[in-house]
């Protein structure tokens, strides 16, 4: 009887030790570096709107946590803290997309004006009444 309580002890142990390992693995897992990953979909700002706009729960499915290269026309420029927000407007939407600059990208922000045309590339966080990427990197800068 003690024998058979003592391996159960030790198998919970082991199943804690296992259980908290991987939990510290995946807390420290190093972040996808943006700038060098492949975008997994490329589109226009418009497209992605009106995606979540039809149908939020499949859109949801589709990008959320991946990396999408979006064009578009920016609407609105704002700096928070040590990064930028770069807003990109479609017309035929009262939602846009906001995305969260990448720390380092603030010096490339500079040279950007309204209207202008662009691409980015980030990662999908959701909808929340605007599409919201996070980490986001300047691609390239058109004057269209």
């Amino acid at each position: 009887m003690r024998s058979k309580f003592f391996k159960i002890i030790i198998f919970v142990c082991i199943l804690a030790v296992i259980g908290i390992f991987y939990a510290l693995k995946q807390y420290n897992k190093p972040h996808d570096n943006i700038r060098v990953s492949k975008p997994e979909m490329v589109m226009a700002s418009g497209e992605l709107i009106k995606a979540f706009e039809k149908d939020e729960i499949t859109a949801t499915r589709l990008y959320t946590e991946k990396i999408i290269q979006v064009t578009g026309v920016i609407s609105d420029i704002q700096t928070s803290d040590d990064s930028g927000i770069i807003t990109l407007k479609d017309n035929g939407s009262e939602s846009s997309v906001i995305c969260h600059l990448e720390s380092g990208e603030e010096l490339k922000r500079l040279n950007l004006q309204l209207g202008q045309k662009i691409t980015l590339k980030g990662k999908c966080s959701g909808f929340l009444l605007d599409v919201i990427m996070i980490r986001c990197v300047l691609i390239n800068e058109r004057n269209e």
